[in-house]
């Protein structure tokens, strides 16, 4: 998922810029897990704020390679790939940091590996949810 590098916000008296940073794209990956979460389970996530399984790596710089979000998200038994995939997409666009370019492919084999290339450091604790 593509991150915004820097978003715009108003204090209410000026225009200021802010940066993203591992915390703000972080907190985004959160916010989708959450509208995703109250999408499938609506009574579910309300009463006892059930989320769906996942978590997300950070890859990029910044400078010479965009920053970027690898997340996994399990998909719940009781909804269909493909209307996940269609919930993802829609679901991201919502979120403060989101670029439109959603990339998504099923884990199979070695996968985690590759979202995890840049090393444990490159997880984002935060967005754990299982």
């Amino acid at each position: 998922m593509t991150l915004k590098q820097r978003i715009s916000t108003f204090n209410g008296k000026d225009l200021a810029w802010v940066q993203g940073d591992e915390v703000q794209y972080g907190k985004a990956f959160i916010q989708l897990v959450r509208r995703l979460s109250k999408q499938a389970f609506p009574h579910a996530y309300r009463r006892h704020g059930k989320l769906i399984p996942g978590f997300a790596s950070l890859e990029g710089d910044g400078q010479t390679k965009r920053l970027h979000l690898h997340g996994a998200i399990r998909c719940p038994d009781h909804i269909d790939p493909v209307d996940m995939d269609k919930m993802i997409r829609d679901q991201w666009q919502h979120c403060e940091w989101a670029m439109p370019d959603v990339k998504i492919e099923p884990i199979v084999g070695p996968w985690v590996n590759y979202i995890l290339k840049d090393g444990t450091e490159a997880l984002l604790v935060e967005t754990i949810s299982f």
